[in-house]
């Protein structure tokens, strides 16, 4: 919720601030936002379609100009938020919310341009809407093509074991 805060992985910690502790420092984000170090996160596992190196706070975002996040050298999908809902909270009732979310947090031009989407976690992976941090997306329909070659071939491979021991 604040405005000018960062979380870093370990790797990144360790890297800008060797031997020492990371929190409280200041780093310098695109040579022009000064962001506050508040949290060390340890780093995320190497299968992890999430490997990230930096959290910057949303308040951060929204207090600066969209042109400034632009530049990241990395996917450009705007906002990328994660939510945990409460028990009891259907999905319909969050994203009843989003037009007035976009309405206090948007100017206009950006709000014509913009669409949020509220999708389940277990699906992130297979939906290929979503290019996910690792590019490593699998569409279930590929998964499921996979799976018919693959069981093909060993029908075929016991088709001709048969047929070679019984020439």
């Amino acid at each position: 919720s604040e405005p000018n805060v960062v979380a870093l992985s370990q790797t990144l910690a360790e890297k800008y601030f060797p031997g020492e502790s990371a929190v409280g420092r200041f780093l310098r984000l695109n040579k022009s936002i000064d962001l506050q170090v508040i949290a060390v996160l340890e780093d995320a596992p190497v299968n992890s379609d999430f490997p990230f190196g930096l959290f910057v706070s949303m308040q951060t975002k929204i207090n600066r100009e969209p042109e400034e996040f632009k530049r990241w050298n990395s996917i450009y999908s705007d906002d990328v938020a994660f939510l945990l809902l409460e028990n009891g909270v259907t999905q319909e009732q969050v994203e009843a919310q989003f037009p007035d979310f976009v309405e206090k947090y948007w100017n206009k031009e950006h709000r014509e341009v913009t669409t949020y989407v509220l999708s389940p976690f277990k699906d992130y992976h297979f939906d290929q809407r979503f290019g996910n941090f690792g590019n490593r997306s699998a569409p279930k329909n590929l998964l499921i093509v996979y799976a018919i070659i693959g069981i093909f071939l060993i029908v075929t491979a016991c088709f001709n074991f048969i047929n070679m021991s019984t020439a």
